[in-house]
């Protein structure tokens, strides 16, 4: 994340967007005004000039990013405009100008849709002269296309930023929407059923108007670890920041001496941590230090980004859904019905990162066996064979001919001179279902390119630590089991009692989920906590800068999409 906000608020306000301007529209007023019966006729006929005209290409001021849609949609209703009506200002326009207004609470810029709200929009378009009417007429609708674009899908496409959403992403149909605009009679409507219903969404909109209302707030300065029983004026500064930002409040008393780091003050010290997924231990060390010192302007830019990256996801979430944070390290179920749950979870580190895409959940094993992928087989297991021989033995592994599917005696093979090349082209390695398998006793499946999926696992201790990023790309859950009851929605073939009896007898049994789940693997670095504050995450794959410079920039980033890592993993 960008720590630069001179660079931040100089960048955003040298951006210049293309803008219709007021002298682009004088220079095209007729010489005198034409009845509002006469105007309105030819400012159907000469959009129907400017968008029939054989092999034409519509030369405006400014460059018409939906062209194509806004021939076949004014064809449909025979030219006849949707912004401008015979009185002057219609209804739509002003919903459209007060949306463009509003798009700054979904972190999008006004500017950039190819409208200025400059006279012209209080001038009688009966002073306009067709040609000019149609071109703002066109200017409108490509402007509110645009607007609807970036609030549907958003503005920047995710696959030209390595790390980012890798799942197909659904077509914006523009001609659908428009049509909708103009036949609903109401822009705000459109726009509304357009933008992320998600209550996550919502609440980072309602957190960005707070943050950039907020002002800045208060620098703690840099010095040892601070903690109760602590004194100065580095206190007092800490004492400030938390008061701004709502950690620390009146209520319920405290020290009258605001230099005194007191109890009261160690508690809301502990509630920021845990806002900021950080170990909740009430001191003050470099880690909190560094979180307390960014910037409300900052914080405010790092919702943006988060709020773009919920306008990547599909429209349609489904009804009940498994939701994956990788930089909360949680797993969450939502459900109409239900009240959410949610499961501390472990991801993939840093050099083995846990993708994001959507996909839908289909079935699951109990006491699986875990087949090593190549590339894991290659980095992890092989070294640690050739160091020592009685580690497949240690941790339960067995050689599998690719051929014949058997078993190979371990003890065959010359570990000291075949390479991994050889080794991999005639054999796999598989853990046995068992204490020691690194899949624990279940796995939860679901299609995707990676071969990511969820699974319980042995190393229970590892949920205890704040970040959690240790696997090797697929998801390890607390408490998969209740994930999986979850799942199944009282399925009456898997009761408990049955999968402790597979569990207990150690064979692998797989079975399909009668109602595939829709599952969500994201990268959310600000979310609304339960008490609906605004929350943040380590960025944990470091993904937040690309992202934001990109939004800051009129240029769309062109960088190539990361190679998706193939392979199973743990």
């Amino acid at each position: 994340m960008l720590h630069r906000p001179d660079v931040i608020r100089s960048a955003i306000c040298s951006r210049r967007a293309p803008v219709l301007v007021l002298a682009a529209v004088v220079l095209c007023l007729s010489p005198s005004p034409v009845s509002t019966q006469e105007a309105l006729g030819p400012a159907a006929e000469a959009l129907s000039s400017r968008l029939t005209s054989p092999g034409r290409e519509l030369t405006t001021a400014i460059p018409l990013r939906f062209e194509d849609d806004l021939r076949r949609f004014y064809r449909a209703r025979d030219y006849a405009p949707v912004w401008l009506s015979s009185t002057g200002r219609g209804g739509r326009l002003d919903e459209f100008l007060a949306a463009l207004r509003s798009a700054e609470l979904d972190g999008l810029n006004s500017e950039e849709y190819g409208v200025a709200e400059g006279s012209w929009v209080f001038a009688s378009p009966g002073a306009l002269s067709p040609t000019a009417r149609a071109q703002l007429e066109l200017h409108l609708s490509d402007g509110f296309l645009r607007l609807a674009h970036d609030l549907a899908r958003g503005r920047i496409d995710p696959r030209s930023l390595p790390g980012e959403w890798s799942s197909e992403r659904e077509p914006f149909d523009a001609f659908a929407i428009l049509t909708h605009a103009a036949e609903m009679r109401s822009v705000s409507a459109t726009l509304t059923r357009l933008r992320p219903s998600h209550a996550q969404y919502l609440g980072l909109r309602k957190a960005l108007e707070s943050l950039r209302e907020a002002g800045e707030w208060t620098w703690v300065p840099a010095g040892g670890t601070l903690r109760a029983g602590d004194s100065g004026r580095r206190v007092v500064s800490l004492r400030a920041r938390l008061a701004q930002s709502g950690d620390l409040t009146d209520l319920g008393g405290g020290s009258a001496d605001p230099a005194l780091f007191d109890p009261w003050l160690e508690g809301a010290v502990r509630d920021f941590q845990r806002r900021h997924g950080l170990e909740p231990d009430g001191m003050v060390g470099a880690e909190t230090l560094r979180e307390l010192n960014v910037s409300a302007s900052e914080r405010a830019l790092q919702v943006v980004a988060n709020m773009e990256r919920w306008r990547w996801l599909p429209t349609d979430l489904g009804e009940r859904r498994v939701i994956v944070n990788v930089p909360d390290f949680s797993v969450t179920v939502e459900g109409a019905d239900a009240t959410a749950l949610r499961w501390r979870a472990v991801v993939g580190r840093l050099e083995r990162e846990t993708p994001t895409f959507s996909s839908a959940i289909e079935w699951f094993s109990i006491a699986p066996f875990w087949n090593v992928p190549a590339n894991l087989a290659r980095k992890d297991i092989l070294p640690n064979v050739r160091e020592d021989s009685l580690y497949l033995d240690r941790v339960g592994m067995t050689v599998i001919d690719l051929r014949t599917g058997e078993v190979v005696d371990e003890s065959s093979i010359d570990w000291a001179t075949i390479s991994d090349d050889d080794f991999l082209a005639l054999h796999r390695l598989r853990q046995d279902p068992g204490p020691l398998n690194s899949l624990g006793d279940l796995k939860i499946a679901f299609p995707n390119p990676y071969t990511v999926f969820l699974h319980d696992t042995p190393a229970q201790n590892l949920f205890d630590v704040p970040s959690r990023a240790f696997s090797s790309g697929c998801v390890r859950v607390e408490q998969s089991f209740e994930l999986l009851q979850w799942l199944l929605d009282g399925d009456p073939e898997w009761t408990p009692e049955r999968i402790t009896e597979v569990i207990a007898g150690g064979e692998e049994r797989t079975s399909r989920i009668q109602e595939p789940v829709p599952i969500h693997v994201l990268y959310l670095t600000a979310l609304v906590e339960e008490d609906g504050r605004v929350g943040f995450r380590p960025d944990v794959y470091g993904l937040d800068d690309a992202l934001e410079q990109a939004l800051m920039s009129a240029m769309k980033v062109e960088s190539v999409m990361a190679e998706p890592t193939l392979g199973s993993c743990s």
